[in-house]
């Protein structure tokens, strides 16, 4: 029997038109925010200081976010840390051109903001289940992650055109109106009703209720070792853009365009692969692909290690972005698919936290590692051989036996 189209679900293209426009949103604010801090102050250690308060905040929100959205009302969580992010995100302009340039704002609104787009994150991805039926769980995080991608590359080259005539403010504010279209988009729709809530041994004392969901990957070997895999490799993939960036300037003395260009068809992969997503999962199962998405990225990495070709580069970022959004994509799936809906939140913001753990140790290691060897060449030699290890790990585990 043919799989329904998810073109045909309302419900689902509405959430996701308003997911697509605040993550494009989101992609000009990549740009703008970290360009004001340093037109405001010129302080690199200003610019890491709001990058750890927001991720501070996005901390914390790893630790209650999961809870809030298993134990209240997912639409309503989401919506409201939308909200707050157009209002965090128009506090800054505003008090720009209606008071004055101050760096006391950002700093302020910075953990905020962190924290509430992790509560998001967690509270949109444990609703998807509830707007589409299982068989679709693929395709529809393959859509999310396609307009994801898009979106940074599209995202920063109009958020830089709009900088260099209107400055960062403008394109901020910008954002706060992104996420409006998201508020708009939740208000419009109903999730499907939730599950009747289960009485389990993991949730029944307080420290149950929040590890509940840790427990659950622990106790399901296949999850615990497809969600280790995805936060091995973000580990991994951290501090990947900034050694490219000083690969590409220092080491090879091209232009700060050709670092775009670099960036903007590499993620071309990313699109791609969430197109074929969905059927290459049908095709070859989930064990094959996932497995493919990981050595696929150790090929491409170790590739890097010896060219010094930026078309050649071009096509290694190609390569790792596609390997790393079929990772993605299953990952995600699979978790949705085989939580029960009563610890959808606090197993994915389990996992959100070890990404964004996993996020800081690797960039911090990777770059530190290249500034201590002189060169960035060995350090993408040891993770693509790092990745490697990786799939043959993945070989002797359940995973490659995921249908």
């Amino acid at each position: 029997m043919p799989q329904e189209s998810l073109w045909r679900n309302g419900v689902f293209n509405l959430f996701w038109l308003g997911q697509s426009l605040s993550l494009l949103g989101s992609g000009m604010a990549f740009v703008a925010f970290p360009l004001l801090i340093f037109e405001l102050t010129h302080s690199i250690q200003q610019m890491g200081l709001v990058t750890a308060l927001m991720g501070t905040g996005s901390l914390i929100a790893g630790l209650v976010a999961g809870i809030l959205a298993d134990r209240g009302d997912r639409r309503l969580l989401l919506l409201l840390c939308d909200a707050g992010s157009a209002a965090g995100y128009a506090l800054i302009p505003f008090w720009w051109w209606v008071v004055g340039p101050k760096v006391l704002v950002p700093l302020l609104v910075a953990a905020p903001l962190g924290f509430l787009s992790l509560a998001a994150t967690v509270a949109g991805t444990a609703s998807i289940p509830r707007l589409v039926k299982p068989a679709q769980l693929v395709e529809a995080n393959a859509k999310l992650q396609s307009s994801s991608a898009v979106a940074f590359v599209v995202g920063p080259i109009i958020a830089g055109v709009l900088i260099s005539f209107f400055g960062a403010p403008l394109v901020l504010a910008l954002n706060a109106i992104s996420y409006l279209f998201s508020v708009g988009s939740l208000l419009l729709i109903r999730l499907q009703p939730a599950a009747a809530r289960v009485t389990s041994p993991l949730d029944l004392d307080t420290a149950g209720r929040w590890l509940a969901g840790l427990r659950f990957l622990l106790r399901r070997q296949m999850l615990g070792w497809v969600a280790a895999f995805r936060i091995g490799e973000m580990l991994l993939l951290a501090g990947v853009f900034d050694l490219l960036v000083y690969r590409v300037r220092q080491e090879l003395h091209q232009s700060n365009e050709a670092v775009g260009l670099l960036w903007g068809l590499g993620t071309l992969g990313a699109i791609v692969g969430s197109v074929l997503a969905p059927r290459l999962r049908r095709a070859w199962g989930f064990g094959a692909l996932f497995l493919s998405g990981l050595a696929l990225q150790a090929i491409s990495f170790l590739a890097l290690g010896f060219l010094s070709s930026l078309p050649l580069f071009v096509l290694c970022g190609f390569g790792v972005t596609l390997g790393d959004v079929w990772v993605q994509i299953l990952a995600g799936a699979l978790l949705q698919e085989q939580t029960p809906d009563w610890l959808q939140g606090r197993v994915i913001a389990s996992v959100q936290t070890g990404l964004w753990l996993g996020t800081a140790i690797g960039a911090a290691a990777t770059t530190t590692l290249a500034a201590r060897m002189g060169s960035t060449p060995p350090v993408f030699l040891l993770i693509g051989s790092l990745f490697g290890s990786l799939v043959l790990l993945g070989l002797l585990t359940p995973t490659r036996k995921a249908a």
